[in-house]
């Protein structure tokens, strides 16, 4: 078993454990959920933040998304801001990536409070569902 692997498992582990990814106050009404996912596993995360939302950041946007920070350099962070509808409401969702040496990808989340309880329940599913 190779070092990622094991990084992930225990990521998972924990992330499973606590049900959440860990969550901590950007500024006023914005809450920061902050993730780490090996590469080939943000795509199916984005595309499963993106079934929360009807505009904005659709699966395209989440698919572009990916492809983007694949192309990455590493130890370079980049941030996105997307307008998006969701449950009928606009949510503005900020989605900063930083790829490091080994494919890991440093993902934080910022929008507000209800939509990131609700990326919470994706990312938690996303990391009890990979090995």
């Amino acid at each position: 078993m190779s070092i990622n692997t094991i990084r992930v498992l225990v990521v998972a582990a924990t992330l499973s454990c606590l049900g959440i990814a860990g969550a901590v106050k950007a500024g006023d009404d914005v809450v920061r959920v902050s993730t780490r996912f090996e590469m080939a596993q943000v795509q199916s995360l984005l595309q499963g933040i993106s079934r929360l939302c009807s505009a904005g950041f659709t699966r395209s946007e989440a698919l572009a998304l990916a492809r983007q920070i694949d192309a990455l350099k590493t130890e370079k962070a980049q941030t996105w801001e997307f307008s998006a509808t969701c449950k009928g409401s606009p949510r503005q969702l900020k989605i900063r990536a930083l790829v490091d040496e080994l494919s890991g990808v440093d993902l934080d989340f910022s929008t507000d409070p209800d939509f990131a309880a609700q990326i919470r329940q994706v990312v938690g599913a996303q990391a009890r569902n990979k090995p």
